[in-house]
């Protein structure tokens, strides 16, 4: 989900935690919804930094005390995380009287990865020239290499959690924090999102190691090059098993043009 500063929802004048405050950060206006999380902006008045705040609903993890303690200990090694590709955590904590977990991020200025590839796919160059491509990708490998060597897997690496700023700096979100909790059994959420899902993962999200996220790393390279996933269907799960068992279409057989 995007942390960026691109979009601002309209109509969240009826939203309770607009104006609310979830630790240090002043809720001002939401950013973005998807599945069980929203995205909101909020200001931290005393130190005058503004945050992307992610909030879960607590009755969407049943309020189960093994799930508060997991979301604690993945937050905090997330947040110990330094690495200049990899998105800032300023606080997290859970506010019983709003009903809900809240995890405060730095605020990118800029897009994110699928809507760069939108917008490029409406131009009149619809694929990114190789050599961005390359640059862009190269700061997530490393972002991926470091968190690896921290123990931590991602789990769900797709173009949405890579954000882009003005100069081409490539920041991966949602590390780590994807919120497993019980009340995620649909496809997109417990095994992560089907166009980028790793064999393994389509069969268990228990079953994710940080090979699983390269494959999705790769997938995301295949698709900048190409202009396309390498499957696509009509339901998560059929997308899912075609990760299991079919094979990869070249992608020069999409694009011959992509360099040996």
């Amino acid at each position: 989900m995007n942390v960026s500063e691109q979009n601002v929802s309209t109509g969240t004048s009826q939203d309770p935690l607009i104006g609310r405050q979830l630790g240090d950060y002043r809720i001002t206006s939401r950013l973005a919804s998807g599945g069980m999380a929203r995205i909101y902006k909020g200001m931290d008045y005393k130190l005058q930094r503004p945050a992307a705040v992610k909030v879960v609903e607590l009755h969407a993890a049943d309020q189960d005390q093994s799930i508060t303690a997991r979301f604690k200990r993945e937050a905090r090694a997330v947040a110990a995380l330094e690495h200049p590709n990899i998105i800032p955590i300023y606080q997290y904590g859970e506010d019983d009287d709003a009903g809900v977990y809240f995890l405060a991020m730095k605020l990118v200025k800029g897009r994110d990865l699928s809507h760069e590839l939108r917008r490029l796919r409406k131009s009149s160059q619809p694929l990114m020239d190789v050599e961005r491509a390359l640059n862009l990708m190269d700061q997530i490998a490393a972002a991926l290499d470091y968190a690896h060597s921290q123990n931590i897997i991602h789990r769900d690496v797709k173009p949405s959690n890579i954000l882009i700023d003005r100069e081409d700096h490539a920041t991966l979100t949602d590390l780590g924090l994807v919120l497993r909790v019980s009340a995620e059994t649909t496809m997109g959420t417990a095994f992560g999102t089907p166009r980028y899902i790793a064999p393994e993962q389509a069969t268990s999200s228990d079953k994710a190691v940080p090979q699983s996220d390269i494959y999705s790393f790769a997938v995301i390279l295949y698709e900048i090059l190409t202009g396309q996933t390498p499957f696509n269907g009509d339901s998560p799960i059929e997308i899912a098993l075609a990760h299991i068992g079919d094979p990869v279409p070249p992608p020069r057989s999409i694009n011959p043009a992509i360099p040996e």
